[in-house]
């Protein structure tokens, strides 16, 4: 999905943990990343709070299609079931 702000959003997280992984091999990339949300909250993790949620990675339009290959990396979708290949 793209907006009037020129960068893409590639890619939606319950947490930002969960994003960064697929943000620092873009950083390696030398693709600009923006990370939007999923920051702690109150208490949290260390004192056991929660995140807040929808924490939204985007790129920015020109870098789309090499940004989405990147992306196809960590996609699970993309791997073979370990139980269909005994």
């Amino acid at each position: 999905m793209s907006d009037k702000s020129g960068w893409f959003i590639l890619a939606q997280f319950g947490a930002r943990w969960e994003a960064d992984l697929l943000v620092e091999a873009l950083r390696a990339a030398k693709i600009p990343v923006l990370v939007e949300g999923g920051d702690t909250t109150l208490f949290g993790p260390g004192f056991g709070g929660g995140f807040a949620p929808d924490v939204l990675v985007r790129v920015p339009n020109e870098f789309e299609d090499y940004a989405r290959d990147i992306r196809s990396v960590f996609d699970t979708d993309n791997l073979d079931d370990p139980e269909e290949t005994r």
